[in-house]
């Protein structure tokens, strides 16, 4: 394809299995304005979904506004992975499959990507939606550990990101080129069934030490919907032990000592037993901690294997 014919940025929805909810993304997103849509295209990688993801998918293939991609290798990063393979933007806005923008959205997008010609990534507010009603440990969860609902709000103003900060894979966009010389890796990300996350931060961790900046763009928000039963008990464990298996592989990798997880393991231990008396719902948290630090210890292993 020439490159007066390529669109600036390609919008990759990557699925499994979450069909109504996909619906409701792609009819907010469709609803941009449509001078920005003009300057994108738009894909979905179904990751070998068993639902209704290609019938509904399909709707909109008919109208040309989505073109439809089918990556078989289970996991994220397969089909992130495929959807830059398959893109033909000069840039890549990844959005996750159950989230909903505003018609400003994309057009936000372009104009802070046109404002920050030398960022070579992009990322901005993921915010809850929570269905139905939140259970009483919402809050302080949301305000402790806001990843593990995959969340993140660094407010305003739009500036580059520090070092130690990166987007969130709900809403990030980076520029095609760096994904392909910087693919995310096989043996992180999400996979059918498992929750064992860390392919965004080990992408932007190789960006950043080849001297590459990020700008948050803080008015790029979108709203993240969370079905109930990400925001239950067994979840919130699942969530952070895959969390901690992560940062305990990643700590083998670097030679790093992860004695502060035993120690810390021990300290999240005695706050829960005097929260579940004191407080139950302040145990939560706690909980979660200690969930994190036993996945740390699960994860550091010098021939680690998922």
């Amino acid at each position: 394809m020439s490159t007066v014919n390529r669109p600036r940025l390609s919008i990759v929805i990557c699925t499994w299995n979450r069909a109504p909810r996909l619906r409701r993304t792609l009819a907010s997103l469709l609803q941009s304005e449509a001078s920005a849509l003009s300057c994108c295209e738009l894909l979905v990688v179904d990751n070998r979904s068993t639902d209704a993801t290609r019938e509904t998918v399909d709707a909109y293939v008919q109208t040309g506004a989505v073109r439809y991609v089918l990556e078989t290798n289970p996991g994220l990063s397969h089909a992130r992975n495929r959807g830059v393979a398959e893109a033909t933007g000069q840039w890549i806005l990844f959005l996750d499959d159950d989230v909903l923008v505003a018609p400003t959205f994309v057009a936000n997008y372009l104009a802070g990507m046109a404002s920050h010609a030398f960022a070579g990534y992009f990322g901005g507010p993921v915010r809850p939606l929570f269905d139905g009603a939140t259970r009483a440990w919402t809050r302080a969860v949301m305000t402790d550990h806001p990843w593990i609902y995959s969340c993140l709000d660094l407010g305003p103003p739009t500036r580059p990101f520090m070092p130690t900060q990166f987007p969130f894979g709900a809403n990030m966009c980076i520029r095609r080129d760096l994904l392909l010389d910087h693919p995310f890796s096989p043996e992180l990300g999400y996979r059918h069934g498992a929750l064992i996350p860390g392919e965004e931060a080990e992408l932007f961790a190789q960006l950043q030490g080849t001297g590459i900046a990020g700008v948050w763009l803080a008015d790029c928000a979108l709203q993240h919907c969370l079905p109930e039963e990400r925001n239950s008990l067994r979840y919130l464990v699942r969530r952070a032990y895959g969390q901690g298996r992560m940062i305990g592989r990643n700590s083998a990798l670097q030679g790093r000592s992860t004695l502060w997880a035993v120690r810390d393991a021990i300290t999240a231990i005695c706050k829960c037993i005097a929260q579940i008396v004191l407080e139950p719902r302040s145990a939560v948290g706690s909980l979660v901690r200690l969930s994190l630090d036993v996945g740390v210890l699960r994860g550091y292993r010098p021939r680690f294997r998922l």
